[in-house]
């Protein structure tokens, strides 16, 4: 596995965009995701269709921040 350089400052940044995205973001798709639900049939629901696709997109970014994360090097300086 390749590793990937980068500064000590851009290494705590991923640490907290990942935080948030988890924290902040994942929550509040789960609610519009939960409220979209309760609006009836989910195969006509353009609410329920979108917050599904950020959703996707979300643990997709989730995903791709814990792999770089877990294969950074940096200067521990």
């Amino acid at each position: 596995m390749d590793k990937k350089g980068m500064t000590r400052s851009e290494f705590e940044s991923l640490r907290e965009e990942l935080s948030k995205r988890i924290a902040v973001e994942r929550p509040l798709i789960a609610q519009k995701l939960k409220e979209a639900r309760s609006n009836g049939d989910l195969s006509e629901n353009a609410e329920y269709d979108e917050a599904r696709r950020e959703q996707r997109d979300l643990e997709t970014r989730i995903q791709e921040l814990q792999y770089t994360i877990e294969h950074a090097l940096y200067d521990r300086q």
